[in-house]
Order: structure tokens, then sequence, then C-alpha cells
């Protein structure tokens, strides 16, 4: 492998182990805040839910359904059950059959007081409320489908970015690394017109001052100690 393939190569890793960093980072941490935000919403339908069924005596359940349904028309399937310390539902805020929480999850809900888990594609948040001695157990749970196309988006993007971005650093590694490496290839041309008969030839020095032309300043002082060894012959 040359010289300049392999800086070109050794830069393309640095810049592509860079940009996966980043795509990663930013996947994540969006996935994170997807999630805590959709949490965030289901907890506030919840303590929504007890303050309603708690502190309104006079309001109607089926009211209730009726708000729940023209106020969460952002969350898809959602769900809010309430149950009292017997496991008995006592408020529903869709008639569906599928109303089944497992018991194990009312359980921890209790024990934990707040909890919040994935049960297949639904989010869930569960909290335990006391309205004096009536124990409420609150599971609020949807499907963010709305999230999930996002991050789908956002992972399809930042895919073609990486592939773009590699395959950009790439080309322009070995562009920048065949310029950086003109002085050598035209100190290898200076130096294959030099043979005996023309000792007095030098090559050009440049300014000096980088590595280049201090290679090309060493490579004169042996060509002339060379000089003056056949001179002196």
């Amino acid at each position: 492998m040359t010289i300049r393939n392999r800086i070109a190569f050794q830069f393309s890793l640095i810049v592509a182990f860079i940009l996966i960093v980043f795509s990663l980072n930013t996947y994540v941490r969006s996935r994170q805040y997807r999630e805590r935000e959709f949490y965030d919403r289901l907890e506030q339908r919840a303590r929504t839910t007890v303050r309603f069924l708690t502190e309104v005596e006079e309001l109607d359940r089926n009211l209730l359904r009726v708000i729940d349904r023209n106020t969460l028309i952002t969350l898809y399937d959602q769900k809010v059950l309430v149950f009292d310390a017997r496991n008995r539902l006592l408020y529903a805020s869709i008639d569906s059959d599928s109303l089944a929480v497992p018991l194990t999850l009312l359980a921890a809900i209790r024990q934990q007081g707040v909890v919040r888990t994935l049960i297949g594609e639904r989010q869930v948040f569960g909290l335990h409320a006391l309205d004096g001695k009536t124990s409420l157990t609150v599971v609020a749970s949807a499907e963010d489908r709305a999230g999930h196309a996002e991050l789908d988006d956002l992972r399809q993007t930042l895919s073609w970015g990486l592939l773009v971005g590699i395959s950009l650093t790439i080309a322009l590694g070995i562009v920048f690394a065949g310029q950086a490496l003109q002085p050598i290839s035209r100190i290898n041309r200076e130096v294959q017109t030099i043979n005996a008969q023309n000792l007095r030839q030098r090559l050009d020095e440049g300014n000096r001052r980088d590595e280049v032309a201090k290679l090309a300043f060493n490579f004169n002082q042996v060509l002339s100690r060379l000089q003056q060894a056949f001179e002196q012959q």
C-alpha cells in the first residue's frame, strides 16, 4: 500500500469513527427524548384522570370518556384504566374487551408508586394514588406511532448522511494525500536525474521550514560530501 493510500485510509477511518459516534449519539438521545416525552404525556393523563375521579364527585364517567376521546387524539390507541385495591376495574377510558392488565404490573405499581415500562409496542405508565382511605391504581398506555415514524426517518437520514460522508471522506482523503505528497514526488523526480556526471546539481530546498524541505537540505548535504569525495579521488 502506498503512503498516499495509507494516509487516505487512516484519515477515512478517523472521520468515519467520528461520524458513527455522532450519528449514534444523535439517534440514542432522540429516542430517549421521545420515550421520556411520551411517558410524560401518559403521566399527565393518568394524574388528570385521578383528579377528575377523586375531586369532582358529580362528574359522570361517561362524560370523562368523552373528554378523553377529545383530548387524546394525538395518542394512538390510548387506554386509561383505574383499579381499586382489589384489582376491580373502576374506570376505563374506552369500551373494549382488551382491558386486561397483568396482576404483576398492578402489584409493582402499588409497591413502587410509579412505573414506566413497555408491553409489546405499548408504552405503559402506572401510578398508585391514595385518596384518603381509597387506593387507586391508574394504568395509562398507548402506542407512539408518530414517534416511531420520526425515529425511522431520522435513522434513514443519518444512515444516508453517514454513507455520503464516508464516501466523500475517502475521495477527499485521496486527493489531499496526493497534494500533500507532491513535494516528495518532486524530490524523487529530481533525485532520479542526479548521477556521477552532475553531482553539482542540488535539490530545491523550498522554504527550509517543513519536513520535506529539511529532507531536501539533508540530501543536498550528502551530495556535497559525495562531490568532495569524488573530487579528492
